[in-house]
C-alpha cells in the first residue's frame, strides 16, 4: 500500500547530507508521495528546490510562527514568487504557537492571516501549526477561513 507524508522537513539543516538518502529509503518502504514543508524562506526555497529535483515530492512555502521574529517585511511577496511554482502545493507551515514564546500574539495572528489570504488567492490549502491557541485558532478561522488546511501539532 502506498503512503502520503502529509509534512516532512527534509529542508531542515540536518538532513543536509542524507536528505536524498532519507527520501530513496522512504520510497523503499512505501512512501510514494511527501511535501517537503517550508516554514521560513530558506527552507521553503529549499523545499522547491528538493521537490524540483527528487521524484515524488512536493512543497509547502511558508513561514512558521518559530520563524516570524526573524522575517523581512517582504516576506509575503517572497513567498508569493516562491507559490506559483508547480511544484508548490501549500502555503505554510504557519500558524499560532503560544506555548512557546516565539513572537508577540498580535503578530502571529496577523502573519497567519496573511498566509490564509496568500493560500486563497492562489487555490492552494495551509498547512496550519497550531499549539495553545485553539481560541484565537477558532476566531481567526471565523474573519480568515482557509478553502483548505491540514493541521498539524
Amino acid at each position: 500500500m502506498p503512503f502520503f507524508d502529509s509534512h516532512c522537513h527534509l529542508n531542515h539543516p540536518d538532513f543536509a547530507p542524507d536528505a536524498e538518502a532519507v527520501w530513496e529509503t522512504s520510497r523503499a518502504q512505501g512512501v510514494d508521495t511527501a511535501i517537503v514543508i517550508g516554514y521560513n524562506l530558506a527552507s521553503s526555497h529549499h523545499a522547491v528546490e528538493l521537490a524540483e529535483r527528487l521524484p515524488g515530492l512536493y512543497a509547502s512555502v511558508g513561514l512558521s510562527p518559530h520563524d516570524i521574529r526573524t522575517a523581512p517585511s517582504t516576506y509575503l511577496s517572497q513567498l508569493q514568487s516562491l507559490a506559483i511554482h508547480p511544484k508548490v502545493a501549500a502555503i505554510g507551515e504557519t500558524g499560532l504557537e503560544y506555548n512557546y514564546d516565539v513572537g508577540p500574539k498580535d503578530l502571529q495572528q496577523g502573519i497567519f492571516q496573511d498566509q490564509i489570504h496568500l493560500a486563497n488567492e492562489l487555490g492552494k490549502p495551509v498547512v496550519i501549526h497550531l499549539r495553545d491557541a485553539d481560541q484565537d485558532f477558532l476566531s481567526l478561522l471565523d474573519s480568515t477561513p482557509p478553502q483548505a488546511a491540514i493541521l498539524h501539532c
